[in-house]
C-alpha cells in the first residue's frame, strides 16, 4: 500500500481514540521509555510537542524539566525544503500555534541545539512497521533532520498504528526502537 494511503487509513483509525484513551495509552508509553537506562543517563531529550490524536508528550514534556533535562523541541525553520531545527524549551508556557498549527516556539525565543547534543529523539509518526520504519505526515522533516545525527530516536505510537511493513525509499530511516502501549520493537 502506498504511503498516502496507509496514512490516510491509520489516521483514521488513530482518531477513533477518546481523549481519555490518548492520555491513558500515552501515559504507558511513556512510562516504558523513562524505565529505560537510556533515558536515565540522557542530559539532552529532543521530543515532538504532540497536538490531534498523536501519542500525548505534554506530561513527558513536564517530567523531562522537572528532572532537570535539557528538552528540545522541533522548529520548522524552511516548509519549502523540509528544514527542520532543534530548540531548547524552558517553559511550556512560550509555545504558539506553529506551522500547520503545530505547537511550537516563536522565533524571538528560539534557542537552536546542536543536533550532535542531543542523546534521545522522541519520534512522531502515523504508524510504524515491525522493522521501525515510519509513515509520517509527509514532509520529511524528520528524515532530513536524522542525517548526521547519532541520538537515539525512539519512536512512539499507540499499538493500533503498527503495521506489517511499510514500503520505503532510500530517504527514510528506521528508529532504533519503536513503544507502544503494548510492545517494545528494538
Amino acid at each position: 500500500m502506498d504511503k498516502k494511503t496507509l496514512r490516510k487509513e491509520i489516521l483514521s483509525i488513530r482518531d477513533r481514540n477518546s481523549r481519555d484513551e490518548i492520555i491513558l495509552k500515552s501515559s504507558i508509553i511513556f512510562k516504558k521509555i523513562t524505565k529505560t537506562e537510556i533515558f536515565e543517563k540522557a542530559k539532552n531529550i529532543m521530543t515532538f510537542v504532540s497536538f490531534g490524536t498523536e501519542v500525548d508528550t505534554s506530561s513527558f514534556i513536564s517530567l523531562c524539566l522537572s528532572l532537570g533535562k535539557n528538552v528540545s523541541i522541533p522548529y520548522i525553520k524552511d516548509a519549502k525544503n523540509s528544514v527542520m531545527i532543534a530548540s531548547r524549551l524552558y517553559d511550556v508556557k512560550d509555545l504558539v500555534k506553529g506551522y500547520l498549527d503545530i505547537p511550537e516556539l516563536p522565533f524571538e525565543k528560539l534557542d537552536e541545539v546542536d543536533k550532535g547534543d542531543i542523546d534521545i529523539i522522541i519520534t512522531p509518526c502515523v504508524c510504524f512497521d515491525y522493522n521501525r520504519y515510519r509513515v509520517g505526515y509527509g514532509k520529511g522533516f524528520y528524515d532530513r533532520f536524522f542525517v548526521d545525527c547519532d541520538a537515539v530516536k525512539i519512536g512512539v505510537c499507540f499499538d493500533e498504528c503498527v503495521v506489517e511493513n511499510i514500503d520505503i525509499d532510500e530517504y527514510d530511516v528506521a528508529a532504533d526502537m519503536v513503544v507502544t502501549d503494548k510492545r517494545i520493537f528494538i
